[in-house]
């Protein structure tokens, strides 16, 4: 759980940077923004939605634990 943590939060951090909210992610993931913010909280994205978001990032996911 500890590195799913580190990389959850790095993505956190990496979206905040390029001012990405969690309605633009909700809108690229087809959910809600509430939703969202709920998987975020949890630390509970999918392999299929955290590369969904690193798209948004013009990030691939090795790109997200390379920041780790």
């Amino acid at each position: 759980m500890a590195q799913t943590k580190l990389i959850i939060d790095t993505l956190k951090r990496e979206l905040r940077k390029q001012g990405i909210n969690y309605r633009d992610v909700a809108d690229k993931l087809g959910l809600s923004e509430a939703s969202v913010k709920r998987l975020f909280a949890e630390y509970s994205l999918s392999l299929d939605r955290l590369s969904q978001v690193c798209e948004l990032l013009n990030y691939e996911i090795a790109d997200l634990v390379h920041l780790m």
